[in-house]
């Protein structure tokens, strides 16, 4: 694939990422819509940077953060599905400040 497919792959997506993220009311659908905007991130450093060191290191930084944010994410969500008994975040009126 040329640099150019693999940038409207990455385009088409982080679109479809913030579209989910956006219409989706369901906490671990949207966590999972963050994922794949972190995916999207690194199809686009992987075809802007090319095949070199530095470009590696930068992929797998953003992977190392992708996970972490996966763990910690899913942690807090499954804390609020047991405090609140509901994974939608309609539901969570009681957290307005």
């Amino acid at each position: 694939m040329t640099s150019a497919n693999l940038l409207a792959l990455s385009f088409i997506m982080f679109s479809i990422g913030i579209a989910g993220f956006v219409i989706k009311r369901n906490m671990i659908i949207t966590l999972m819509f963050v994922e794949i905007m972190l995916n999207s991130a690194n199809i686009a450093a992987a075809a802007l940077l090319g095949n070199c060191a530095q470009s590696a290191v930068y992929i797998l930084f953003i992977f190392a953060l992708a996970a972490a944010e996966a763990g910690v994410g899913l942690a807090i969500v499954l804390l609020m599905v047991k405090k609140f008994r509901s994974a939608y975040l309609s539901d969570f009126t009681q957290m307005k400040g």
